[in-house]
């Protein structure tokens, strides 16, 4: 999709760059297809990813980002009651790509809000 877009002009050295300000509002309703987070369109980003993993393992900054991007289909596979083994996989290959005790300990808080949240919430 998109993104696969922008990945590719960036990997043929188009000049790209981060806007760091809203460029446009995104509308989300609550039971639109393009929107759900199903299993699938997470194995998908996964893969996604994972094609361009040779590029972006040559610096640092890059591999720090592509190790937030599979710690992110971790969070959000978790979130849906996706396939364990997907989960694993994606926290692993974080890790091994990018070790940070600080993402772990932040995702670990954000899940231990929402058990409690749902345990006491009436």
């Amino acid at each position: 999709e998109d993104l696969d877009l922008w990945r590719r002009l960036a990997k043929y050295s188009v000049n790209v760059g981060i806007i760091n300000e809203p460029m446009y509002i995104y509308r989300k309703r609550e039971n639109s297809l393009t929107t759900e987070k199903s299993a699938q369109k997470l194995i998908g980003q996964f893969n996604l990813a994972k094609k361009y993993k040779s590029d972006i393992m040559s610096k640092k900054y890059l591999r720090e980002h592509y190790a937030e991007i599979l710690w992110d289909l971790a969070r959000q596979a978790f979130y849906i009651k996706a396939n364990f083994s997907f989960i694993f996989k994606c926290l692993i290959q974080s890790q091994v790509y990018s070790p940070s005790l600080f993402r772990m300990l932040k995702s670990f808080r954000s899940v231990n809000k929402a058990i409690f949240k749902k345990c006491y919430q009436k």
